[in-house]
This record gives structure tokens, sequence and C-alpha cells, in this order.
């Protein structure tokens, strides 16, 4: 099937709304009526609907095949689309280094500074339990399984809908920048998958960039960054102006300590005599009529 792939940032510059879109031309397939996901799954799975109808997009699978196929599927979905989401909205490095700005620059201000945090907030609802060691554990789990299927990197035993959804979370590991650090450098070391994207890449996109080079992050660097994974605060304050929790606590002396009891009492003092003020005082009504009213009193005053 002939097609043509659409640069689109942020789902605000997608015609839909939501990403991933198919336009046919004579339809926008994507959208639906509930709430999109952040992860557009339920984006993914319109569009794969409406292309069955379209093409057999299992044709030459035996049932073995399209039964592991549906295996190796699941196991994605449940081990590696974790890891995307959490390197992506989660981990406190890479959403402020590199997500954060890079869905801020398709939002105007004050959007641009108010609306990564709230979808990092929505993802957290559903995924805040996610552990980065487990994470990283699944997804090299994943990868030593999935290794075996692609030896010789053009022998797939993938096919139809399922291979986007492998692609393009494995292409994503690979290329994506959250992925600097942990994620590349883990998929480096299984070769027969880098050959099966750079596969299917110079198949579907000519001139397609050569993978960015692998991170490779010092002790020093590892141990701040699992001190900083460890200790994370999730607030708005410290996503949206920076975080204080490496402050050094500065310990008060005795008189501080003194000096900040007696103005809170001298507050409560305060705010106990405006509400005895309030309940107190007498309550003015105040009548506003229309101004036929108001002639009406004038001219009982005149008489």
């Amino acid at each position: 099937m002939a097609f043509t792939a659409l640069e689109c940032e942020s789902v605000v510059t997608s015609p839909s709304g939501v990403l991933p879109t198919l336009d046919t031309g004579e339809e926008v397939i994507g959208p639906g009526k509930a709430e999109p996901t952040i992860d557009g799954e339920d984006a993914s799975k319109r569009i794969i609907d409406h292309l069955r109808k379209v093409k057999d997009l299992d044709a030459g699978l035996s049932p073995v095949e399209f039964g592991e196929v549906q295996a190796f599927t699941e196991l994605v979905k449940s081990k590696l689309v974790p890891a995307t989401i959490y390197f992506t909205f989660l981990d406190p490095i890479m959403f402020k280094k590199y997500s954060q700005s890079a869905y801020a620059a398709t939002l105007p201000t004050p959007l641009n500074r108010i609306t990564p945090w709230r979808w990092r907030k929505s993802v957290s609802k559903t995924w805040g339990t996610l552990d980065v060691n487990q994470v990283m554990a699944d997804a090299e789990m994943v990868y030593g399984i999935l290794t075996p299927e692609w030896k010789g990197g053009t022998t797939l035993l993938l096919g139809g809908q399922h291979q986007s959804t492998h692609f393009s979370t494995l292409n994503y590991h690979r290329y994506a920048p959250v992925g600097e650090s942990d994620l590349r450098p883990l998929l480096a070391k299984y070769s027969a998958i880098g050959k099966y994207l750079d596969f299917i890449r110079s198949k579907h996109w000519k001139g397609a960039p050569r993978p960015p080079p692998v991170f490779q992050a010092t002790a020093e660097e590892k141990r701040e960054a699992a001190a900083v994974r460890q200790g994370e605060q999730q607030s708005w304050g410290s996503w949206l102006w920076g975080s204080n929790q490496d402050k050094p606590k500065v310990k008060r002396t005795e008189k501080e300590i003194r000096f900040k009891r007696r103005s809170q009492w001298f507050m409560a003092f305060m705010a106990s005599a405006v509400a005895v003020y309030v309940l107190l005082s007498e309550v003015a009504e105040f009548t506003v009529g229309s101004d036929d009213e108001e002639d009406d009193y004038e001219s009982d005053d005149e008489e």
C-alpha cells in the first residue's frame, strides 16, 4: 500500500487533534468519541481496523505464525511500551531535558509551561507506579527474546498489522533523545534488532538518518541520575520553576523560631478580629431597581 508520511511534532498540529492520524483524502481516521490516550493506542487501533477493511494485513501467515505474531505483539505492548512511556513522561531527567521543551515548542505562552506538565500528570495517574529498574529489566528481556527471531536482519517472523507496533516501538527506543542514557545503549547490544530497523527504514524511508551515537554515562553521572530518580518529588512548582530538593536545609536559631511562632499567633489574632467584626457588624442591604421605579420614588418625595 502506497503512503506518504508527514512529520507532525505534536497533537496540537495534527489535523485530527490526536496522533497517529491517517488521512485517506475522504476521511480522517484516528480520533474517537472518548478523550484520546497519550500513547495513541486507541487511534492506532482505529487506523488498523480501517486498513483491515481495505486489505488483508495478515495475508501469507499460517495460523501458527499468526499466533506467534500475536504473542510477540502482546509482549511488546506489555513490556516495551511502558518503557517508552516512562522515559518520555515519567523519568524526571529525560522529561525536563527533552520532553517538556519538545511539547512546549508547539504551544503559545503560557500554555507551553502548563500543558506539558498536565500531560505528564495525566500519564502518571495510569503509569505512575513504573520503576526504572523494572522497566529496564523488562526491556532487556524482550530484546533478548525477539533477537533470535530476527537473525539475519531481513528474515522476519512478523507480518501485517503487528509489524508497525514492533518497528515503531523499537525505532523510538533507538532514535528518541529520551532514550539516550538507558534504552539506546541497551538496544545497541542487540545487533540483529539494529539490522531489522535499518532494513525497514531503508525500505520505506529513503535517506533515513543513521542512528545517533550511543551515550556512555560515567559512573558519577549514573549515580547522580539514580539519586534524582529516587528522590523525585512530583509537584507543580518543582516542574514549572525548578526543584528545590537539592537546597541544603538551614537550621533556624531559637530567636528565629520564636519570631516565626509570634508571627503565626499575630496572623491568627488578626484573622479572628476580622471574622468577629464581620459577624457583629450591621448588614447593609442594597436594592437596585429600574429607572421607572426611581422616578416613582422621586415623585413621591416631591408630593
